[in-house]
């Protein structure tokens, strides 16, 4: 890419062009969470051997939270870039010759904001605190701890996802799998909206 750049550095960009820069980012934006997110769910359901984990002070249930909260975060970004790429392909390629463009823009983002809901709340006690700690709390573990003054071992907290992993991995994946069709579904309809060969021609 590096060179690719430099290769183009002295040719002169044509005005129009600047439009096309938030859009291509948005783009790419949301490639690159979607490629995050399949790390994320190819990861959690591959868990290395006992010996790998132990070599790298982790347990099989550390492992499943890491990356299911990593996927957390990166389905949270996807459903936000998607939400920005809408309303810049409305306001730069839909607005200037479509009436109904508010319309349009909330239809898209409806069904877009409804799976933001649902993955807020998984997300936002991993961002803001809570989560497995405010188990401790749930289950009164911390009077323990405290008495014992003993570390927490988040490596035991989390042992017990390890029952659960492959209804988490099936779950997940699904949510992936609706997520990235919806997000799919509000490109093809923001596309059949644009007259490209209109907008690729104005400056």
């Amino acid at each position: 890419m590096y060179l690719a750049l430099r290769a183009v550095e002295g040719i002169p960009t044509d005005p129009g062009f600047s439009k096309w820069r938030p859009l291509i980012t948005a783009a790419h934006d949301i490639q690159l969470a979607e490629h995050q997110i399949r790390c994320a769910l190819g990861l959690l359901k591959a868990i290395p051997p006992e010996e790998t984990l132990e070599s790298h002070h982790m347990s099989r249930g550390a492992w499943i939270y890491y990356h299911v909260t990593t996927w957390t975060f990166w389905m949270d970004a996807l459903l936000e870039r998607a939400k920005r790429l809408v309303k810049q392909g409305v306001r730069v390629l839909v607005r200037p010759s479509e009436p109904g463009w508010k319309a349009l823009q909330a239809e898209l983002l409806a069904p877009l904001e409804s799976l933001s809901e649902l993955v807020g709340k998984l997300r936002d006690p991993l961002a803001h605190g809570g989560g497995a700690i405010e188990a401790l709390a749930e289950e009164h573990l911390w009077e323990a701890i405290v008495l014992l003054s003993a570390p927490v071992d988040f490596n035991q907290v989390f042992q017990p996802m390890t029952k659960h992993h492959e209804t988490w991995y099936e779950r997940l994946h699904k949510m992936s799998e609706a997520a990235l069709a919806t997000v799919e579904q509000a490109a093809g309809k923001l596309n059949q909206h644009i007259d490209w060969d209109r907008r690729i021609e104005s400056p």
